[in-house]
């Protein structure tokens, strides 16, 4: 269960294409769910919302990029993955700005 639950642990492990429990026992949902839960807050605080009833598709993909990565620092900072330098991109403002248009979300720019 995540704060906002705009994704689960499978979508994320769907999209990353990783089993998080199969790489280390200590990455249960309640862990990789604090991180999907850090990812809803950081979209929140770019679109000054939160979302009930269903969840913009543009709001699902930048929560679930935004987690992948926390996700893919949390591997790297265990000795799982080799880091990997990738800036904070506009592509999350873009996915949101595109919900934006559709959904009626207040987006400021933040980069």
């Amino acid at each position: 269960m995540t704060a906002y639950n705009y994704i689960t642990v499978s979508d994320l492990e769907d999209f990353t294409g990783t089993d998080y429990s199969a790489v280390d026992s200590d990455y249960t949902d309640t862990v990789i769910g604090a991180k999907i839960s850090n990812a809803e807050r950081i979209v929140n605080s770019i679109c000054r919302d939160d979302f009930s009833g269903t969840i913009p598709d543009g709001v699902k993909a930048a929560t679930i990029q935004i987690a992948a990565n926390l996700m893919h620092n949390q591997l790297v900072n265990d000795g799982y993955a080799e880091n990997r330098i990738k800036a904070f991109d506009k592509s999350i403002e873009a996915i949101l700005e595109d919900s934006k248009a559709s959904n009626n979300i207040s987006v400021d720019s933040v980069i």
